[in-house]
């Protein structure tokens, strides 16, 4: 994720899920997911113009709470804010 001179990146959602369809790897309501943004858990973004969200092959399949179904895609969205990086 990254925005252009002066904006931050606003991380606003960070979803695991699982979709039956093989062809999407987006977020859509009812999906079964985890939405990490929402839940609190770290990821920091905050402060940056650039962001980057490491994902492992440890991540890709791990076992949504809720549904324990495995994770088969992972979705991110941002917006870019006007700020002044420190």
């Amino acid at each position: 994720m990254q925005c252009p001179t002066a904006h931050l990146v606003k991380l606003i959602t960070l979803v695991y899920g699982h979709s039956e369809s093989h062809s999407r790897c987006h977020y859509l309501p009812g999906d079964c997911a985890t939405h990490l943004v929402a839940s609190g858990n770290e990821v920091t973004c905050v402060g940056l113009s650039r962001c980057e969200v490491h994902v492992t092959s440890r991540d890709y399949g791990r076992q949504i709470p809720g549904c324990h179904m495995p994770a088969n895609y992972i979705h991110a969205s941002f917006q870019c804010i006007p700020g002044i990086r420190s």
